[in-house]
C-alpha cells in the first residue's frame, strides 16, 4: 500500500464514481457499494486477486451493480476513459498482468475508491410503499 499514491488517486476516483453512475445525480450512492469494495479488498488479501475479481465481475444477486467497481478500478489503474471499459476489462488486465505489482495497483485503486466514496451521501432506504420527496415521505 502506497499512501502517497492513494492520495493522488482519490480525485480521479471521485470523478470516476460520478461518471460511471455509482453516485446518482444528487450525489448519493447505494450503501452496498461501501460493503462491496471492502469485501473485494478482503477477498484479495485472503484469497487470490483473480478469483476475487472474477467474483465481483458478475452481478449475481447483488442489490447494486458490483461490476461498476471493477470498471472503476480498471480506469484508475490504466488511466483510460471509464466509459470505454467493460465489466471484464479488469479481469482481462489481471489475467494478462498477474504479478505482485498488479495486485498492489489493484489494492491501491480499491482503497482510493473506498475513500472517495466517503464524499458521497448514502441513499435513504424507504419502507416499502413510501416515496421520498424533498419535504417529507408519503405513504400509500
Amino acid at each position: 500500500m502506497n499512501k502517497r499514491l492513494i492520495d493522488d488517486m482519490i480525485p480521479d476516483a471521485y470523478n470516476i464514481i460520478k461518471k460511471l453512475g455509482i453516485a446518482n445525480a444528487e450525489g448519493k450512492i447505494g450503501k452496498e457499494f461501501r460493503g462491496y469494495i471492502s469485501a473485494y479488498g478482503a477477498a484479495i488479501v485472503t484469497g487470490s486477486l483473480i478469483a476475487a475479481t472474477a467474483f465481483y465481475t458478475k452481478e449475481g444477486g447483488a442489490k447494486e451493480k458490483r461490476p461498476l467497481l471493477m470498471r472503476a478500478i480498471y480506469a484508475l489503474i490504466t488511466k483510460t476513459d471509464v466509459l470505454s471499459a467493460n465489466d471484464y476489462s479488469l479481469y482481462e488486465y489481471i489475467k494478462k498482468e498477474n504479478t505482485v505489482k498488479t495486485k498492489e495497483k489493484v489494492i491501491n485503486s480499491a482503497i482510493a475508491i473506498k475513500l472517495a466514496l466517503n464524499f458521497f451521501e448514502e441513499k435513504k432506504e424507504l419502507e416499502k410503499g413510501c416515496v421520498e420527496t424533498n419535504e417529507f415521505e408519503l405513504s400509500f
